[in-house]
């Protein structure tokens, strides 16, 4: 029978032979796959598991010590007498109680040389007062402008205290403890 079919078809089928029939059989029937060239799979060495390691602890640096706070001494205030504190060496030259001199400044003009009170007649005469002190100005005493000095004011002042203690000032009788 297969020689009555391969009589049946046409040339150039006719004449071939068995041998290259079926090569080119065996061609058309194997798979794509077989066709193709496979590549060769070469065999992989194994691969080591990784190895884990564990990270060392954190190195943390001891804390450096703060430097010792360098003592740095306090400017010590300099002594500038403010106000009536000024004319304390003053006050101290003269034998009377210099702390109750100066309350009678301060009572008396806030230790400001240059004050000018008693603008007016007392006891019938115009004489003001003038300095530290109030020092009136009477006959054959010093005028305004001199006793605006603080050394010329103290020095009166004190004149009137050998005199006549503490009286002439009239602060002694209702705002400072003189006697």
């Amino acid at each position: 029978m297969l020689v009555s079919l391969l009589a049946t078809l046409k040339p150039p089928y006719h004449k071939t032979d068995a041998a290259t029939f079926n090569k080119q059989e065996v061609h058309k029937t194997q798979p794509i796959a077989a066709q193709v060239e496979q590549p060769q799979i070469k065999e992989v060495a194994a691969v080591p598991e990784p190895v884990v390691e564990t990270p060392a602890p954190a190195v943390v640096p001891a804390p450096v010590p703060e430097p010792a706070p360098v003592e740095i001494p306090k400017p010590q205030p300099v002594a500038h007498p403010k106000g009536c504190d000024k004319y304390g060496e003053l006050v101290s030259r003269y034998n009377w109680n210099a702390t109750v001199a100066i309350n009678v400044m301060r009572a008396e003009t806030g230790c400001n040389p240059s004050a000018v009170g008693d603008n007016y007649p007392i006891n019938g005469v115009h004489a003001v007062s003038c300095g530290l002190f109030q020092i009136r100005t009477l006959r054959g005493r010093p005028s305004c402008e001199a006793l605006q000095d603080p050394e010329t004011n103290v020095a009166w002042a004190y004149k009137l205290y050998t005199s006549s203690g503490w009286q002439p000032w009239s602060v002694c009788k209702n705002k400072v403890s003189c006697y």
